[in-house]
């Protein structure tokens, strides 16, 4: 029996639920994320075993669907007998902080298991919230282009799929109209796919650095040439973004999360 059910609920602003780019993501992320997912008769919600799971969902539904506001709410509950109880536990849990994540002025995501030390992981996820903030239009368009290189990956909660070119291919077409847009985005409307770089999947334990004493470990370098030939612009324009936009921080602070948040997941 599972030890706890944790739900992902999402507002993203004014995108309707059957809008094309909501229902492509949605299929992607529970395609990659399928040994994670709990079945579940609530479309609207996404049930995990484990919340650090929902995050790294909700961080890739952050990059899918960016240039739209998404906010988020995670919910965990512990299962005892009734796992059913416990799944409508952890949406009522999600609800709840979904509804504060909404009154932050930029994309922000909360979690809630009616627990001492939650504060203490929302402090750290609007932390993480405010990297990404801080990323220009461009930078947080180019980071979904990084993580189909090397994408924060959990071995017991995603399949390691050997090409995500035709998914990203998918998501772009879907949301190429809100790129067109941005006056800033409309250069990337298109991709080139046909050649990127070989996938590198490690699990997050896996890609610790542990000459150092904090959670690093997590960007590397070599991606910027096949970047810049998928977004069909320069070399050094990639290099620009990748230097200046905080990728290495956003992605060490995102994996130091899922650590936090097993760690929590465990004490409950």
């Amino acid at each position: 029996m599972m030890a706890s059910i944790s739900v992902l609920r999402l507002a993203c602003g004014d995108l309707a639920g059957d809008a094309p780019l909501w229902l492509t993501a949605q299929a992607f992320v529970r395609e990659w994320f399928k040994p994670g997912l709990v079945a579940s008769l609530a479309q609207e919600d996404l049930v995990f075993k484990h919340s650090a799971a929902a995050f790294l969902a909700y961080r890739i539904f952050n990059q899918l669907l960016f240039p739209v506001r998404v906010d988020g709410g995670i919910g965990l509950a512990p299962v005892t007998e009734d796992a059913s109880q416990a799944g409508d536990q952890a949406r009522t849990y999600a609800q709840r902080i979904l509804l504060q994540s909404q009154s932050f002025p930029t994309s922000t995501v909360l979690y809630n298991a009616d627990f001492f030390e939650d504060a203490l992981v929302n402090t750290q996820l609007l932390h993480w919230a405010s990297v990404k903030a801080d990323q220009s239009e461009i930078q947080a368009l180019l980071s979904l282009l990084y993580e189909m290189h090397y994408p924060l990956y959990l071995a017991a909660d995603m399949e390691e799929e050997a090409n995500l070119a035709l998914g990203i291919q998918r998501i772009w077409q879907a949301k190429r109209k809100y790129l067109a847009q941005d006056e800033k985005l409309a250069a990337y409307q298109t991709l080139d796919l046909s050649a990127p770089k070989a996938i590198l999947y490690r699990d997050i334990e896996e890609g610790l650095d542990r000459s150092q004493y904090y959670v690093t470990g997590f960007f590397k370098k070599g991606y910027a040439a096949s970047i810049a030939r998928i977004a069909q612009t320069s070399r050094q324009n990639i290099d620009y973004h990748l230097q200046n936009g905080r990728f290495s921080w956003e992605r060490d602070t995102a994996a130091a999360l899922v650590l936090q948040l097993a760690r929590e997941e465990a004490a409950l």
